[in-house]
């Protein structure tokens, strides 16, 4: 359950099998958390990208008036499978690349301050997507890139940005609407090796982002 804000107030799940860290409560099979009463401890989670093969990247910034100090930061991946693989990080710490996170899974990420009472409240959640395009193709061919989004981005429009090799500018080059199956094509030309970023995110909510390559002969 979200606020009006996009922040993540309560979260369900069937089974204790796929449980969250920090639920607690038991309502016919139905685990609740109810986190609106602790909204001075949720951090804002910023953006997080997925790149090269297995790495997460996350940036965030710390809650403005917390209601006590700040243990660790745990971070929350979950795969489109519903595996949980989370992990902390110390309380000074903003951004962070953590590796065992396989390109071909798409990640809801969220994070959560570790309090002296416990877990804190659910920052909004980051959908970082799958993302496949060639990895080489003669030079000026337009690029085909398929991307994986999930169905909670239906109707949210994916973003496409490139940046030729060996430079440090991204260049927006189209969006794409995400169809009702969590999925949709974006393309763009690859006059020189590039690499690909597509960008989600939904209405209210942080970026998710991957990196994908192209090399170009010719």
């Amino acid at each position: 359950m979200a606020d009006d804000s996009g922040n993540v107030v309560a979260f369900w799940t069937y089974g204790g099998w796929s449980l969250v860290p920090g639920d607690a409560g038991h309502v016919g099979g139905t685990f609740v958390r109810d986190l609106s009463t602790l909204a001075a401890d949720r951090p804002r989670l910023a953006a997080v990208l997925g790149s090269g093969s297995s790495a997460l990247s996350a940036s965030w910034l710390a809650p403005a008036t917390p209601s006590g100090p700040i243990s660790r930061y745990r971070l929350s991946p979950l795969t489109g499978g519903n595996v949980l693989q989370p992990f902390d990080v110390t309380p000074s710490t903003r951004f962070t690349t953590h590796a065992g996170y396989p390109a071909s899974t798409v990640y809801r990420f969220w994070l959560q301050t570790l309090m002296p009472h416990g877990l804190g409240p659910y920052s909004a959640v980051a959908y970082v997507p799958v993302v496949s395009a060639p990895s080489s193709v003669p030079a000026g061919t337009l690029v085909r890139i398929a991307v994986v989004a999930g169905p909670w981005l239906a109707g949210t429009r994916a973003q496409l940005w490139r940046r030729a090799a060996g430079t440090t500018t991204w260049q927006y080059v189209q969006s794409a609407v995400v169809s009702a199956d969590g999925r949709t094509l974006l393309q763009g030309y690859a006059k020189t090796s590039v690499q690909w970023e597509v960008r989600v995110k939904p209405v209210v909510g942080p970026i998710g982002a991957r990196r994908v390559s192209t090399s170009t002969s010719g």
